[in-house]
């Protein structure tokens, strides 16, 4: 059985997965006009001001660092970053 609540940041964590890549996606082209600005995501801190939704992916950027920027990961799967977020 799935544990649902690390399943659901896995899923979110696509999202970090393209905005960090640049994904051809008008939404990743609109993150990055509008809240990065030319800042380099990995160091991004989102202000209280930004919405909840924002601050939840910011949020899941922090806790999948060591994965997606392990030099190891050269694409992202759900399923891989739920197996990560499992843990041994």
């Amino acid at each position: 059985m799935k544990h649902l609540k690390l399943w659901n940041q896995a899923s979110i964590a696509k999202y970090v997965w393209w905005i960090e890549h640049k994904a051809d996606h008008l939404w990743v082209k609109w993150v990055h006009n509008v809240y990065l600005n030319g800042q380099p995501w990995r160091d991004y801190m989102p202000s209280q001001q930004s919405s909840w939704g924002w601050r939840q992916i910011c949020k899941i950027k922090e806790l999948m660092k060591p994965l997606f920027w392990s030099n190891q990961l050269h694409t992202y799967k759900i399923h891989d970053g739920y197996t990560w977020l499992m843990g041994p």
